[in-house]
């Protein structure tokens, strides 16, 4: 039996695979048919890997997506990882292995990066093949006494379909450039707010008195799920935070948003009020990160990292770090896949670790102060830089 990949299911596919999925994911969900025909119809360009009997029936399927990543203003592809599914009476038979094998081919082929989210059922599943979790973006939590409540120009307003642009240039400002988050596209805009309104739930504009939109908002209860802002407004959001928290829930004592520590706004309110955060880490499951052909990915980002030796006005090096080996030479930079160690001063090679990484230990990427692998990879090491920030609406 043998991984094939379809860009589009026909109606007999579409069928086998609608039950194969809501099948693998009864009592966890507990959203059947409907969710996954929805996913199925609407979500766009996706793909899937599937693996069939002699006869034709579909026995494993993958659900995979194409995204692009933001890294320091370097658009990269992405393969989502969305849904898996085996039949039940297929089990234990190595066909979910014959699909990662599939991925793991697509993705070689074009050294994308592989990010997969939160599946429970399926946690401590992905460790054997090589990824790394990561850490969902944190919360912070500001008292509403602490923030200012006042009248002022901003008001919230249901959202019109012509406000779309302005809040893709918005969410564009806030999380893609800043926080190396995923591209959205106008179609994907449109999967979301058609995912919200199935949940009963509505992303809302925020405008000036003269109807110039300058951030939107998605909310629940006194939590705050997706926040964008022009920065001129930020003193004015605290003010309408405060008013549309306490007309929804008069009782609550304080505001979650659930929008990173990095978000440009959690700067703001970390700067100014007083504030708790919680963080929350991923090591072996749930939000998942791979690269499958280390050197053609490196490959790929090698002019960010070129610009950063040359601003440091690096002249010729090379150093080894775990299996990659770093030559630059020329003004140009050199990523070779190599089991090889070359030996070098301990000093020397953080020095080069601080030009190329932003940090001179890469323990320090993942906030843990004793990191003990025999082989720490030069992908785990890129994974908390390459995407920490990643909206609860985009983990398809």
């Amino acid at each position: 039996m043998k991984c094939e990949l379809v860009n589009n299911l026909n109606q007999i596919d579409r069928q086998q695979v609608l039950h194969l999925l809501a099948s693998s994911f009864p009592l966890e969900y507990n959203i059947g048919l409907e969710h996954f025909g929805f996913f199925i119809d609407q979500y766009p360009d996706k793909f899937y890997l599937l693996i069939r009997t002699k006869d034709g029936l579909i026995i494993g399927v993958f659900c995979l997506i194409n995204r692009k990543l933001d890294y320091s203003g370097l658009s990269l592809d992405v393969t989502g990882m969305s849904y898996m599914a085996v039949s039940s009476e297929y089990r234990n038979l190595g066909i979910s292995k014959k699909l990662m094998a599939g991925l793991f081919d697509y993705s070689n082929s074009n050294s994308d990066l592989i990010i997969g989210f939160a599946r429970k059922v399926m946690d401590n599943y992905w460790d054997p093949f090589g990824f790394l979790g990561f850490t969902n973006f944190g919360n912070i939590s500001v008292e509403l006494s602490h923030l200012p409540l006042e009248n002022n120009s901003l008001s919230i307003k249901d959202l019109e379909k012509n406000d779309l642009p302005k809040l893709a240039s918005l969410f564009e400002m806030n999380y893609t450039v800043t926080l190396n988050s995923l591209y959205r596209t106008p179609a994907l805009w449109d999967f979301i707010i058609k995912k919200l309104a199935r949940e009963q739930r509505k992303i809302e504009s925020i405008k000036t008195i003269e109807g110039e939109i300058v951030g939107y908002l998605l909310r629940s209860n006194n939590t705050i799920d997706e926040f964008c802002i022009n920065t001129f407004f930020f003193q004015k959001a605290t003010s309408l935070i405060h008013s549309i928290i306490k007309e929804e829930v008069p009782d609550a004592k304080d505001v979650v948003l659930q929008i990173g520590l990095n978000h440009p706004f959690s700067k703001y309110l970390r700067s100014y009020y007083s504030h708790s955060i919680n963080t929350r880490f991923a090591w072996n499951g749930g939000h998942i990160i791979r690269v499958t052909n280390l050197a053609g990915f490196f490959e790929k980002i090698s002019p960010i990292l070129e610009q950063r030796l040359l601003s440091a006005g690096v002249n010729d090096f090379h150093f080894s770090l775990h299996d990659v080996l770093f030559k630059f030479n020329n003004q140009q930079l050199c990523i070779e896949a190599s089991p090889i160690i070359l030996t070098s001063e301990n000093d020397q090679r953080r020095y080069w670790q601080k030009l190329i990484f932003g940090v001179q230990d890469v323990r320090d990427l993942f906030e843990m102060p004793n990191i003990d692998r025999a082989v720490l990879s030069i992908a785990q090491i890129m994974f908390p830089l390459l995407c920490p920030q990643v909206p609860l609406q985009d983990q398809f």
